[in-house]
């Protein structure tokens, strides 16, 4: 939870990934040009759609211009319209970048609360760390800037996700899982580590997520340590 993302990002790694398609849904017009221009000198996105706000009913959410990722700006919108999108992405099998300008307290919670695979900052934006957080969660992690990671864990020390549950019944596999979420290991690396397979590994993190009761892996992560669920 200390470093920028829930694993190191690997020199040169993005070079070696599949090119993959990304989306943008983004009210700012500055945002959209800038994201666009920055994702499109990286030799990893094979594609850059621009969606209308709100819909994601876009030509170009067909089946041949389905996108990888999805940038999905909040900046203003309401957190319920934001939440749906997400959802609504991810059940087209797009992984989901939330694009924050800032996060107030008072929202940080609802704004934890929503299913994504990542966050990026606008101040914090660039080609570099860009390249960095679509190869976190294009190898199965979670990107969260190393300021809002804390945030998240003293809101989960302090009770404001709501309590863990009393005995959260993990099997002795969902636990070695979790114990490398705590660890930073991405997806990949925990099929290695273990010796099944990604869609295992998803499986299993789907479990333990659902028996803690917590939307993503960075909520998971903070729990854990937190409420002491490894403790043994």
């Amino acid at each position: 939870m200390s470093s920028v993302m829930e694993r190191p990002f690997e020199e040169g790694r993005a070079a070696q990934l599949s090119a993959f398609r990304v989306a943008i849904l983004v009210r700012s017009e500055i945002m959209r040009q800038g994201l666009t221009a920055m994702l499109r000198s990286l030799s990893m996105v094979d594609g850059v759609d621009v969606w209308a706000w709100p819909a994601l009913s876009r030509p170009q959410a067909g089946p041949d211009r389905r996108p990888d990722v999805l940038i999905l700006g909040c900046d203003g919108a309401e957190l319920s319209v934001i939440d749906g999108l997400a959802r609504d992405a991810a059940g087209r099998g797009a992984k989901v970048l939330l694009l924050l300008d800032q996060v107030p307290e008072e929202l940080l919670d609802a704004i934890a609360m929503i299913p994504v695979n990542g966050f990026l900052v606008q101040h914090d934006l660039n080609s570099d760390s860009l390249a960095e957080i679509l190869t976190v969660i294009a190898d199965g992690g979670t990107a969260v800037p190393p300021a809002m990671a804390q945030r998240l864990l003293t809101r989960a020390r302090t009770g404001g996700f709501g309590a863990a549950p009393p005995n959260p019944k993990l099997t002795p596999r969902e636990k070695d899982v979790l114990a490398l979420l705590v660890a930073g290991l991405s997806n990949k690396q925990i099929a290695r580590r273990l010796n099944i397979s990604q869609h295992g590994v998803k499986r299993l993190v789907s479990n333990v997520l659902a028996k803690l009761g917590c939307p993503n892996r960075t909520q998971a992560v903070a729990l854990a340590i937190t409420a002491r669920i490894l403790s043994d």
